[in-house]
């Protein structure tokens, strides 16, 4: 017994220890990065394409941000599902009273393509209604209140003529109240920041290309055969000879809560598209099982210690499994400083620090996190169907999807704070 005692209460404190020193080399690495500084003419022609379905509490606020870029020359092209009324109305109605309303051009989706995501249809949309003369494209998640410099921010990066795409990624923060959907999410969210960012992995949310790019790799109709618009760029831009560019600058917040049962199926859904379209999931399926065996591991030896009435002993591992709790905190703290350090936006809008409660609900959830994780990772090696904002979907392959179902984004409670995805 005492030998595995200590093989389990070792392997525990080196896993929190593994994450720990990763979480320090990640923040060093995200310090040395060249932030791209815009361009003083900024001649080039923009158009931002925004997919919406269903009205998110943040999208009035989202589009008046990007109303009010600093980018001179753009345009915005919103397309909105209209099954629930007439929702391009209401949208106008959001910013009648706005003074760069004429910047903005607002479509209906239609009838869908049966073959690829929602989003994918409705970006294809304001795609085929750019101006001529728009030379760069960003895309932009309605869940995102831009700040002004955004656009130019993003942009400055495709001066680069090496640079065919470049995007920033996300942050959730759990805010200041002990949420276990919330915790979970921002946990997970912390380490698969690091890969997200070291392998330039896309990421919608705050993502531009060149238009010229965009037509050499065929997008467009790569677009009409996938669940989501950013998980085939990398590969398309490389098959190019052109780099996908990670933006340090462009880490964006998230602060919405959300329930677990949404988190459970929100991790499905992100290691889902990880596995369809990223070379860097066979790391994250290595990393699950490690996680799993670790899980097992100190079960086994607790249960065992519990039975044999060795209090000793389970007292011996109780602290070692703690100590690597909170190990995994100190990693998960580290990332989010690297973070605010990075992103303006971010660190204007975070306190640098947390109540204490937050402190002790994030060491409470650490082993939830990894059991959701391995969970979720297990689930996705064989998921078939899958459903996302209302509409259930059918995944053969990258590029062999099939919208099985399509129901008004209102007769759901799909939302952060709801029961479902």
């Amino acid at each position: 017994m005492n030998w595995l005692l200590i093989l389990a209460s070792a392997c525990s404190l080196l896993f929190g220890l593994f994450h720990a020193l990763g979480a320090t080399l990640f923040s060093v690495w995200l310090r040395r990065q060249k932030v791209a500084q815009p361009s003083a003419s900024r001649a080039e022609k923009a158009g931002v394409l925004v997919a919406s379905r269903g009205f998110d509490p943040s999208l009035p606020e989202m589009l008046r941000g990007l109303l009010d870029q600093d980018y001179a020359n753009y345009e915005v092209h919103v397309t909105v599902d209209e099954s629930e009324g007439p929702a391009s109305q209401r949208l106008a109605e959001l910013v009648a009273d706005h003074p760069h309303r004429d910047r903005l051009r607002l479509h209906s989706l239609g009838e869908p393509l049966p073959t690829c995501g929602l989003k994918n249809s409705a970006l294809l949309v304001g795609l085929r209604q750019l101006s001529p003369d728009v030379t760069r494209i960003a895309m932009i998640d309605t869940d995102i209140i831009p700040p002004e410099s955004w656009l130019g921010d993003l942009l400055a990066y495709l001066d680069d003529p090496q640079v065919g795409a470049v995007s920033g990624a996300q942050w959730f923060d759990p805010g200041e109240e002990i949420e276990p959907g919330t915790l979970v999410r921002s946990l997970w969210n912390a380490a698969a920041l690091v890969p997200t960012c070291l392998f330039a992995n896309a990421w919608a949310g705050s993502l531009a290309f060149r238009r010229e790019a965009f037509v050499r790799a065929g997008l467009e109709k790569l677009w009409e055969r996938t669940i989501v618009d950013d998980g085939p760029l990398p590969h398309a831009m490389r098959q190019l000879g052109l780099r996908m560019q990670f933006a340090p600058n462009m880490l964006m917040l998230n602060r919405e809560s959300c329930s677990f049962q949404y988190v459970n199926n929100w991790l499905q859904r992100m290691l889902c598209w990880s596995r369809l379209y990223e070379a860097s999931f066979r790391n994250t399926l290595i990393h699950a099982c490690l996680t799993a065996a670790l899980l097992v591991l100190l079960s086994v030896t607790l249960l065992l210690a519990l039975f044999s009435g060795q209090l000793a002993s389970l007292l011996g591992l109780a602290t070692a499994w703690l100590a690597s709790n909170l190990l995994h905190v100190a990693a998960w703290q580290t990332v989010r400083q690297a973070v605010i350090r990075s992103s303006q936006h971010v660190a204007a809008q975070l306190p640098d620090e947390l109540p204490l409660n937050v402190w002790l609900g994030l060491a409470l959830f650490v082993p939830v996190t990894q059991l959701a994780f391995c969970l979720a990772t297990l689930r996705v090696l064989t998921l078939k169907k899958i459903s996302w904002r209302g509409a259930d979907y059918e995944i053969a392959g990258p590029e062999s999807v099939r919208l099985v179902r399509q129901a008004p984004i209102g007769t759901t409670s799909e939302s952060p704070a709801g029961t479902s995805i």
